[in-house]
């Protein structure tokens, strides 16, 4: 009778766990369906965007006049003496307004920069170049701040080294 009983408990313990398992991976496919479904709720208007997005829409469109360079720093490497001190830093208008250079201001007088006075129409570019006086040797580190209509403004650099003048013949 022991026996039987024995059997009995394990039986039911048994079933019990079968029916309780299955009723816990059903409710487990149930929560799985619903956060599928939440998952494809969130996807499909982000799935939507990425394809309506045009491949040549600039990403980095920003309001007013936002200028865009390149390069802010160049470094000339090493320079004869009185060799050509000059770079183009290229720049787009990202914003959403016309750029205009109020001023370009070199941190001595042996930097000059040269821009356009026309306005930078947005997605158009244009260059700033300038110019380092290279009759000074040795190492410089010059900069040339960027004014124009926006209340930020820019600041280039540029770094390098002049050579020593070539011997005077005699």
């Amino acid at each position: 009778m022991l026996l039987k009983n024995a059997t009995k408990a394990c039986s039911f313990v048994y079933l019990s766990f079968v029916f309780f398992a299955g009723t816990a991976s059903a409710e487990e496919s149930n929560d799985s369906a619903e956060i599928q479904e939440a998952n494809s709720r969130i996807e499909e208007p982000i799935e939507q965007a990425k394809s309506s997005k045009a491949e040549d829409e600039p990403v980095d469109v920003q309001q007013g006049p936002v200028l865009q360079f390149q390069e802010p720093d160049h470094d000339f490497g090493s320079i004869p003496y009185a060799g050509d001190g000059s770079h183009d830093f290229k720049f787009t208008n990202v914003g959403t307004e016309p750029v205009v250079i109020e001023t370009a201001k070199g941190s001595c007088g042996c930097t000059v920069p040269n821009w356009s006075r026309e306005p930078i129409m947005p997605g158009d570019s244009s260059v700033i170049t300038v110019t380092y006086d290279t009759k000074r040797v040795g190492g410089f580190t010059k900069y040339v701040t960027v004014f124009y209509n926006a209340e930020v403004p820019v600041k280039l650099s540029i770094t390098g080294g002049v050579g020593a003048p070539p011997p005077k013949a005699d």
